[in-house]
C-alpha cells in the first residue's frame, strides 16, 4: 500500500497475513509494533556474541553462517514487527527456513571428518526454493509453521538418534545436556506464551488498559517468543559445535563457558586460539 502524507500511520495500513495481540503504533507513530520490535535485538545480540568467538577460535565457517543465518531471522523480524507489512513477513518467516537448514547441514554433517559432500546441500537449497515458492503461492502460515517443523523433526532425530552415543561417551556429556536443557526450556516456553498471546488477546488487551503504563510491557507475550526463540537457537547451535568438536577429537582441549552465568560459549582450556578449521 502506498504511503500518503496524511497516513495515519507511518508505514500505512497493515499488510500482513497474520496479526499479534500487540497494539498497532501505541507507543510511536513510527513503529506498528515496539515491543515485538524492540524485543528481537536478543537474535542480533546472540548472533554478534556467537560470531565473535567463532572468529576469535577459528571454528569452521558453518557456523558463522549459522549465526549469519540467526541474524538474518532477527533482522527480518524487526522489520516485520515494525511495519506490519507482507514484505517484511517474508522476510521474517522465510529466513527461518534457510537458517535452520543450515543448521541440518551442520548436525548431518558433525561426524564426516573429510570435505563435505554436494548432495546434502543441493536438497537443502531445492527445499529452500520449493518451501518459498509455494509459500509465496499458498500464502498460508500454517504451510510455513510445517515447513519449518519438519527441518527441527530432522535436526532433533540426528540429535536424539545419530549422535546419542557421541554425546553420552563425551568429557562434555552434562554440557550436552544443559545445552538441551536451555534449548527445550527456551522453546517450550515460548511456545506456550505464543498460544497465549494468540488465544487471550481480547483479554490481555483490556488488563494493559487496567494497569500502569511500567506494567503494560510485559504483557507483551509475543516478545517473550522472541526471548525464548533466541535463546534455544543459540544454544543449538552451541550444542552444534561442541558436538562437532568430538568428532574432530578436540572435546579435551576446550571447556563450555559463560557470560553473566547465562550465555554459554565454546572456549580452549589453555584460553589459547583454537585453529582447525577443515571447510
Amino acid at each position: 500500500m502506498e504511503k500518503t502524507l496524511d497516513s495515519k500511520f507511518f508505514w500505512g495500513e497493515s499488510t500482513a497475513t497474520i496479526h499479534w495481540c500487540e497494539e498497532k503504533y501505541a507507543v510511536t507513530t513510527y513503529i506498528s509494533e515496539f515491543w515485538n520490535t524492540v524485543s528481537n535485538m536478543l537474535y542480533i545480540l546472540f548472533s554478534l556474541y556467537g560470531i565473535f568467538w567463532s572468529r576469535r577460535l577459528g571454528h569452521e565457517f558453518r557456523y558463522i553462517l549459522c549465526y549469519a543465518g540467526m541474524m538474518l531471522v532477527g533482522l527480518g523480524s524487526t522489520m516485520f514487527h515494525a511495519t506490519s507489512l507482507y514484505q517484511w513477513q517474508l522476510a521474517d518467516e522465510l529466513p527461518m527456513i534457510y537458517a535452520t537448514s543450515i543448521v541440518v547441514f551442520c548436525v548431518y554433517e558433525a561426524e564426516n571428518l573429510k570435505r563435505p559432500g554436494k548432495a546434502v546441500p543441493i536438497i537443502l537449497v531445492g527445499y529452500c526454493i520449493i518451501v518459498t515458492v509455494m509459500y509465496l503461492v499458498l500464502k498460508t502460515p500454517a504451510f510455513h509453521q510445517v515447513s519449518y517443523a519438519f527441518l527441527n523433526f530432522i535436526i532433533a532425530f540426528y540429535v536424539l538418534v545419530k549422535h546419542k552415543l557421541a554425546v553420552k561417551n563425551s568429557v562434555h556429556y552434562k554440557s550436552f545436556s544443559a545445552l538441551t536443557r536451555n534449548v527445550v526450556a527456551g522453546f517450550v516456553l515460548a511456545f506456550l506464551l505464543w498460544n497465549v498471546d494468540n488465544a487471550f488477546c481480547p483479554q490481555l488487551r483490556s488488563f494493559r488498559n487496567k494497569v500502569p503504563l511500567l506494567i503494560s510491557p510485559l504483557t507483551q507475550l509475543h516478545a517473550y517468543w522472541h526471548f525464548g526463540t533466541a535463546f534455544a537457537c543459540y544454544n543449538a547451535i552451541i550444542y552444534q559445535k561442541l558436538l562437532r568438536m568430538v568428532y574432530l577429537g578436540l572435546d579435551r582441549d576446550i571447556e563450555v563457558g559463560y557470560l553473566f552465568s547465562f550465555v554459554p560459549h565454546i572456549r580452549p582450556r589453555s584460553y589459547l586460539p583454537l585453529k582447525n578449521s577443515i571447510l
